[in-house]
């Protein structure tokens, strides 16, 4: 079954932002990963979200996606985010269609 990784991230400083976007995507296939939606506009109709730069990923099992979040390939690329951003990140397992 398929899983998703969703996840807002706002970085503080650009150049912080380039060097995890421009190494991110390489982990994220390596793990059987691909990216549905990677920024563009975000909209919040109801609630108190506070969306910022939105990605989500589609990984072919939620074991997959966290075997990606907690693999040493990503563990550098994490901790740089989490130095030099705000976060939500969150995964899901998602439900086949019939």
């Amino acid at each position: 079954m398929p899983a998703y990784m969703i996840a807002s991230v706002r970085f503080a400083n650009a150049d912080k932002a380039q060097e995890y976007g421009g190494q991110v995507a390489a982990t994220i296939a390596a793990y059987g990963g691909r990216y549905l939606a990677r920024g563009g506009q975000a909209e919040v109709s109801e609630g108190d979200w506070q969306l910022a730069y939105v990605t989500i990923v589609e990984f072919p099992s939620l074991d997959q996606a966290k075997s990606w979040y907690d693999s040493e390939d990503y563990r550098g690329l994490r901790s740089l985010r989490l130095e030099h951003a705000q976060s939500n990140v969150a995964f899901m397992d998602g439900i086949a269609a019939p």
